[in-house]
């Protein structure tokens, strides 16, 4: 029965540069095709698997930029598996996701592998999503397939065990054909900055030390990024708000670490467009954090402090890729002295012409001097104001455009 030597030429045209063979079942992939080090396979070597592997099972190495999301969502003799209700969980919370394809060789309508598109330069995910809820409810049952990490069963493959074929599925359950990489949707801004965010650890304990990898995984620029987002100063009105909001939550339902990596997000992205205090508000809310947690952590109040550093530090690739996302959904409303003065110009305009669309171009312009051409510059100037540098406001009437200049 063909497996890899029918999907090799369908998935190499399709754009898929790493579709290999498993020695076995689910199996191990050929050595040098993946991890950080993994190439693509040279015309020598996929010559060769034809050769001598062209019965075997086939997976994918997803390309760069593409991610897939793993659900297990059965009753099966390892347990029961519930990564549909994860699924569901992280669509409300951080909204839902665009239809897409999944690779599955099962039957009940969940289970199986989704694949996306993420932007280039997307930082190393998660390897699973978990929430531990405050009252003890754990959900997971989903893993996160990367470039570097783990790989797609998928067509014209057979499950070892229960010897179903594997198929490509869209959102209806419909057989599809192969996707390219090219056609997958892009997962939201949203769904990437709390994959990213998640890396640091959840309720795990935070003990553990970095390895060289992650030591190097924050760029000078990110960590000037977090810099410029430590404002000082007095709190403004909206870092104010916010800080209270997630004070408020600390001892409200739901995950307080999955609510604190959105709240210090937040507050950074305020902090990075201007707004001041950032860094008195972290100070607050950091305490507030491990006074919250700290008990129910392996390594108490160390375990708290190092969790709420990595969301701060995870914050700056964050903060260079969008300024106006906010993990919490909320907006990003203006400071209300900013907010005044935009009203002000906008009561302005609308005095000054009723509307631009109701405004007479024509007679404007024939008043003014019988066509701009004709217009006499010089006396205009001065009956304004004996030249604009020497022009005083305060002896004008303003109210006819609405308010003082801003």
């Amino acid at each position: 029965m063909a497996g890899y030597s029918l999907g090799a030429p369908l998935y190499l045209a399709a754009g898929w540069t790493r579709f290999v063979p498993l020695d076995s079942g689910k199996g191990v992939v050929p050595k040098g095709v993946s991890g950080h080090q993994g190439a693509d396979p040279t015309p020598e070597q996929r010559a060769y698997w034809l050769r001598t592997k062209g019965d075997a099972n086939g997976c994918l190495i997803l390309a760069e930029g593409v991610i897939g999301l793993d659900v297990d969502h059965y009753d099966g003799e390892n347990g029961v598996k519930r990564g549909g209700d994860t699924l569901a969980h992280a669509d409300t919370l951080w909204g839902p996701r665009p239809p897409t394809v999944r690779s599955t060789s099962r039957t009940d309508g969940v289970s199986g592998i989704s694949l996306y598109r993420v932007p280039d330069g997307t930082p190393l995910l998660a390897g699973q999503i978990k929430f531990v809820l405050d009252d003890g409810t754990v959900l997971s049952d989903i893993e996160i397939v990367q470039h570097h990490h783990r790989n797609v069963n998928c067509w014209p493959s057979w499950h070892a065990k229960t010897g179903r074929q594997y198929q490509w599925l869209d959102e209806d359950d419909t057989v599809v054909g192969i996707p390219t990489p090219k056609s997958l949707p892009l997962l939201s801004p949203r769904w990437v900055a709390w994959l990213v965010a998640m890396r640091g650890g959840g309720h795990r304990s935070a003990q553990r030390a970095r390895s060289p990898r992650e030591a190097k995984a924050y760029s000078a620029a990110e960590a000037a990024a977090v810099a410029r987002a430590m404002t000082l100063g007095g709190m403004s009105a909206t870092v104010t708000s916010r800080l209270e909001q997630a004070l408020a939550e600390l001892s409200g339902p739901g995950c307080r670490y999955d609510g604190m990596v959105g709240h210090t997000l937040a507050l950074l992205r305020y902090g990075y467009n201007g707004a001041p205090g950032v860094e008195h508000a972290l100070d607050v809310y950091q305490e507030a954090y491990r006074d919250a947690v700290c008990a129910d952590r392996d390594g108490g109040d160390s375990a708290a402090d190092n969790e709420f550093e990595r969301a701060v530090r995870g914050t700056g690739w964050l903060l260079l890729h969008d300024l106006s996302f906010d993990p919490l959904g909320t907006d990003f409303p203006l400071d209300p002295e900013i907010a005044a003065r935009f009203e002000e110009i906008e009561t302005a305009m609308t005095n000054c012409c009723n509307e631009f669309d109701d405004f007479d171009e024509t007679a404007a312009t024939t008043y003014c001097g019988n066509e701009f051409d004709d217009f006499d510059e010089t006396p205009a100037t001065t009956h304004c104001g004996n030249e604009f540098d020497g022009f005083d406001e305060t002896d004008h009437d303003t109210t006819e455009v609405g308010h003082d200049r801003a």
